[in-house]
């Protein structure tokens, strides 16, 4: 039996699409109501992924959690783009990469080796270029803000 797929924004408060990655005053997610937040936050849901934790799905995921620990090469840059966009191609067609900037290996004395990453990138709905930076460490703290890091 054929159906249609209908795309469309939500702006009522009252119709939830997903959730953000952040909570509210009483510690509950924040309710996304329109593709573009629902779209961002399945981005960064996919960045802090890890290949292999989901459970069916064994290819959703990055590598970013195991590229910390990779030698500093000139291909790691590589890696770490293909990784991300292979990952956005299958799983997010919704979001169009732009560039993807890197630092790795940055040493500090008390975060240990670290990866630097800023993804600018737009959702199809909107065409408004955006920004996600990611920040992983040797001690195992992986973030993804929108705050812009210094890369």
């Amino acid at each position: 039996m054929p159906f249609d797929i209908i795309r469309y924004d939500i702006t009522d408060e009252n119709s939830k699409l997903g959730v953000l990655l952040q909570f509210n005053q009483t510690k509950v997610f924040v309710s996304s109501v329109t593709n573009v937040e629902k779209s961002i936050s399945n981005f960064k849901t996919l960045l802090l992924t890890k290949l292999g934790e989901r459970i069916m799905q064994p290819d959703f995921g990055t590598a970013l959690y195991e590229i910390i620990f990779e030698p500093n090469t000139e291909d790691i840059g590589n890696f770490i783009v293909e990784s991300i966009q292979s990952a956005v191609t299958k799983w997010l067609p919704d979001i169009n990469i732009i560039s993807i900037e890197t630092i790795t290996n940055e040493q500090d004395t008390t975060l240990g080796n670290q990866l630097k990453i800023k993804i600018t990138f737009n959702v199809n709905v909107e065409q408004i270029n955006r920004t996600i930076s990611v920040f992983v460490n040797e001690n195992g703290n992986f973030s993804v803000s929108n705050a812009e890091l210094a890369v």
